[in-house]
């Protein structure tokens, strides 16, 4: 219980996308949603996520961009990547960590 939390997307938001809600947190969208429905937020787990390009390694902490890109600095803490991706990687595979961002 408490994985995912019902919000309102902020914005039209396709499945996968990292949604930061007001009050500290972060999770991704389980579908689908256009703008003011009600969307379903995963708030842990394991995700491939969109990154900046640089390598990252894995343990090290992640961080959200405006952009919704995963760098390993920044201010919204996202939690940490669990395997390595060179800087010509899309994504990085991430943990979410509950109450990070």
């Amino acid at each position: 219980m408490g994985g995912t939390v019902t919000l309102i997307a902020p914005a039209n938001i396709k499945s996968g996308d990292v949604v930061v809600v007001v009050g500290g947190f972060a999770g991704v969208a389980a579908y689908d949603a256009p703008a003011g429905a009600e969307l379903e937020t995963m708030l842990e787990g394991v995700f491939d996520l969109p990154k900046g390009n640089e390598a990252i390694c894995a343990g090290a902490k992640v961080y959200l961009k405006t952009d919704k890109t995963v760098w390993t600095s920044g201010t919204t803490l996202l939690g940490a990547a669990i395997l390595s991706a060179g800087a010509d990687a899309a994504t990085v595979r991430v943990r979410l960590i509950p109450g990070m961002a």
